[in-house]
């Protein structure tokens, strides 16, 4: 949240000569950046030990790196999209100054995309149904199925769907 809060600052606050309040805002979104990062590389493991427990193999390999070309992938996606976008709202590589509604265009784009992508990742993190204790139940429950042990999985059945 404070991310989105960030990017709002970013396009209310920043402008030429105030070099402060740029400082200030791309301090708490580089910060932030941090956050929904982690949290997806933290999510990883979870769905590793999830497949182990369904087949039985762990395959963290085939996660990271599918997790790796989607990045990559995503990466290329925007950057080609922001080059679409910049030509549709106007932006002249020939000129110096750009127009006002172009500036405010890009201000829009740039912004807005950044926090509506924000808000999309919570609301997929809120909707993630491993919590710890489903974590620590899964991990008994592996124990157990390698240990030849009879499974109750009742509490954790959301996440093996």
């Amino acid at each position: 949240m404070v991310s989105m809060v960030a990017n709002v600052c970013l396009y209310l606050f920043v402008e030429p000569g105030r070099e402060l309040a740029l400082y200030v805002v791309f301090f708490f979104l580089s910060t932030m950046s941090m956050v929904p990062y982690q949290i997806g590389w933290s999510i990883i493991p979870d769905c590793v030990e999830i497949d182990e427990y369904k087949t039985g193999k762990r395959r963290e390999g085939l996660y990271y790196g599918t997790i790796n070309v989607i990045s990559k992938g995503g990466s290329a996606l925007a950057i080609f999209l922001a080059g679409i976008m910049l030509q549709i709202v106007g932006y002249n590589t020939e000129v110096a100054t750009q127009s006002f509604e172009t500036v405010e265009a890009i201000r829009l784009i740039f912004v807005g995309g950044p926090a509506l992508m924000v808000l999309v990742g919570f609301v997929f993190l809120i909707l993630f149904p491993i919590t710890k204790v489903k974590h620590e139940a899964i991990l008994r429950a592996i124990e157990a199925k390698n240990n030849g042990e009879e499974v109750d999985e009742s509490s954790f059945a959301d996440c093996i769907k």
